[in-house]
Formats: structure tokens, C-alpha cells, sequence
């Protein structure tokens, strides 16, 4: 009995996993010497969105802004400045763009014109409380790691800026840091 328990003590002492989170190593970790090296760099995107709702893949202008920062190896922060948008990974797909509208209106539905009363937000004259729950739906920004000057991301994924109350000028903050 005594051999069983020490068997399961030692089982129990080799497990690394917790709550179904495992520690796994890397075999040969990636490590950079030059700490003396950080770098930052903030740029903003400004565009004029054409839509109320409108999804728009900036990923490759997060590319060249990720060059232009000379890092290497870090992380990217790209954040909407506003407060009914958001971004997104995700596929750079007209129908799927089309999806999520179709199934935010189904379930948010737009209230513009305010003549149904949905929103208690748009009882002080702003018509867009719609938009600001669509953009909790999705999140506010994203954060991509960096490894050898790419981003960690697979090929269909891309960054896309999901505006929820456009037609006027908006912008994204792009944050790169790291060595």
C-alpha cells in the first residue's frame, strides 16, 4: 500500500499541468542578448471609414510600419481610437465580413434612426449605442507577437479594423516594442 502511494506522491510531483494549462518547453528558446536594445514605435492610421459598418484589413500597412520600427522580436499593439470600433484576426473574407454584419444586426439590431427606442444611449441625441455594444462583442485591440521581424500569425490570418458607427474620419493606434 505504502509502494502504491509513493508511486501516485511521485506521479502527482512529475505532473506539470494545472487546471488543464501545460507547461511545455521550447528546445532551443529564443533569447536576445542586446536588453540595452528596446525600441518603441507608435504611428497612427487615419482613414475615412465609407460605412456605417465596415471591415478593413490593415495588416499590410502593420507590416511595413512593423519594418519601419527596425524590432525584431517583440510585440505589436494595434488599437482602435474610438470607442465603437475594434480590431480583429481574423480572414479577410467579403462573405465572412458579411456574416458577422448579418449576425451583429440580428442580434444588436441598428437603431439610427431611433423611432424604435432599443437604446437608452441614444435617448441624449448620439444614435449609436448599437455600435458601442457591437464592439464589446468584438473585443477592443489585439496584440500580435514578433519573432525574426514577422508576426506570429498564420497566413489567412489577418488585421482587420471593424468599424461599428463609421462615415467620418477614424483611427487605429499601431504600438510596436520589443528588440
Amino acid at each position: 500500500m505504502d509502494a502504491e502511494k509513493k508511486e501516485a506522491d511521485d506521479a502527482k510531483a512529475n505532473d506539470v499541468s494545472d487546471d488543464d494549462f501545460t507547461i511545455c518547453e521550447i528546445e532551443q528558446p529564443i533569447e536576445n542578448q542586446s536588453a540595452v536594445n528596446f525600441k518603441t514605435y507608435r504611428r497612427e492610421k487615419w482613414f475615412d471609414t465609407q460605412d456605417r459598418m465596415q471591415f478593413i484589413n490593415i495588416t499590410a500597412e502593420i507590416q511595413r510600419m512593423l519594418k519601419e520600427s527596425g524590432v525584431t522580436d517583440g510585440l505589436v499593439l494595434v488599437s482602435p481610437m474610438h470607442i465603437t470600433a475594434s480590431v480583429i484576426v481574423q480572414d479577410n473574407n467579403a462573405s465572412l465580413h458579411a456574416d458577422f454584419a448579418t449576425f451583429l444586426e440580428g442580434l444588436i439590431p441598428n437603431d439610427e434612426s431611433m423611432r424604435r427606442r432599443l437604446y437608452n444611449h441614444n435617448s441624449w441625441g448620439d444614435a449609436n449605442g448599437d455600435s458601442h455594444i457591437k464592439r464589446q462583442l468584438f473585443k477592443r485591440e489585439v496584440w500580435i507577437s514578433v519573432t525574426n521581424g514577422q508576426l506570429d500569425a498564420l497566413p489567412n490570418e489577418q488585421i482587420i479594423y471593424s468599424e461599428f458607427d463609421g462615415r467620418r474620419k477614424k483611427r487605429v493606434l499601431i504600438k510596436i516594442f520589443g528588440y
